[in-house]
């Protein structure tokens, strides 16, 4: 059988490190080449970054940066009411295309302080023929929360609102 001759091989492979090692290395560079070359023919467009991050403030614009061009050059400062980010809970505004891979998001009202948000870039965002989104992505942030600065407290015994209406 074929396996038989492939035994002595294997049997001075496991005895020797060298060629253990060697063996290893070289099954560890034939999956970085699979990983590497699959990566590079890969056509899924990826979000890379959404700014700013984490906590923002109530009137911030929003930019989206992907891995690669979405749209032509002559889409590149246009500005449009597609949505082509859901963000949960709805925000209404307008997009504009600030270069090939990066879109700026312009709420029309400001976000909702203290609240959480996610914005899930839609499929439609991608305007390139033979591209697509790579899979569903989603960003989370937050909005500032409020912060109470002073607190003022006045206490009126009963009757005494009676004598300061009089005054």
């Amino acid at each position: 059988m074929a396996i038989n001759r492939f035994k002595p091989i294997a049997a001075r492979v496991w005895q020797d490190k060298k060629l253990l090692a060697l063996a290893a290395g070289g099954f560890l560079l034939a999956l970085f080449l699979i990983v590497g070359v699959s990566t590079i023919f890969d056509r899924g467009i990826k979000l890379v970054s959404m700014t700013p991050v984490g906590e923002i403030g109530v009137k911030s614009n929003l930019d989206f940066v992907f891995s690669s061009d979405v749209i032509d050059d002559r889409d590149v400062g246009v500005t449009t009411i597609e949505e082509l980010i859901k963000f949960t809970p709805a925000v209404p505004g307008r997009y504009r295309w600030i270069s090939r891979r990066e879109l700026k998001f312009l709420p029309e009202t400001p976000f909702q302080p203290s609240t959480d948000y996610t914005a899930e870039v839609k499929p439609e965002v991608v305007k390139v023929k033979e591209r697509y989104l790579a899979r569903r992505q989603t960003v989370a942030f937050t909005t500032r929360r409020f912060k109470v600065n002073t607190i003022s407290f006045s206490f009126i015994y009963p009757g005494e609102q009676q004598k300061l209406n009089r005054r």
